[in-house]
């Protein structure tokens, strides 16, 4: 569990479970927050992401998830479509319907900002891609941030 702001809370709550913490000093972002904690990574083992603030998700959502990756899969997204989307980042699509980018709210211009499909926060990274997709991320965006969600449209580019 990456733990930054409130770290010690997180970890007094979380007490008596079985988790390992790493420490997020600076939060830079999503991410910034998996690169934390890259090197506790067992090496291709497939990392399933879930935001501290995403409450209330059933097992068999996240079940459904997992078992919904093929082997030609780098990144699994769970999405949704709110009544008001306003505040979360956008799923695009490619004209065959396949996932081809998640854009944040704040970075998104009117076309993106009127599509309804919005990202959960939760998402499946293949283990033997992960370290290429989180090198290739950068803070070029309107928050200064390393989003994760940018691993997406890396893996679309990477084919």
């Amino acid at each position: 569990m990456v733990v930054g702001h409130g770290a010690g809370d997180v970890r007094d709550a979380m007490q008596g479970q079985e988790l390992s913490f790493v420490e997020q000093p600076e939060q830079l972002g999503t991410g910034h927050a998996l690169q934390q904690c890259i090197e506790t990574i067992t090496p291709g083992n497939d990392v399933l992401v879930l935001a501290g603030d995403v409450p209330l998700i059933r097992a068999a959502t996240l079940a459904q998830l997992v078992a919904g990756v093929g082997e030609d899969t780098a990144v699994c997204v769970l999405s949704f479509e709110p009544d008001d989307p306003f505040g979360y980042g956008r799923i695009l699509r490619d004209d065959a319907g396949s996932v081809i980018a998640i854009v944040e709210q704040r970075d998104c211009d009117a076309r993106q900002a009127s599509v309804g499909e919005c990202n959960s926060g939760i998402l499946l990274i293949r283990g033997d891609r992960l370290g290429k997709l989180l090198a290739g991320l950068d803070n070029d965006n309107s928050q200064g941030e390393y989003y994760l969600t940018d691993v997406v449209q890396h893996a679309v580019t990477a084919g």
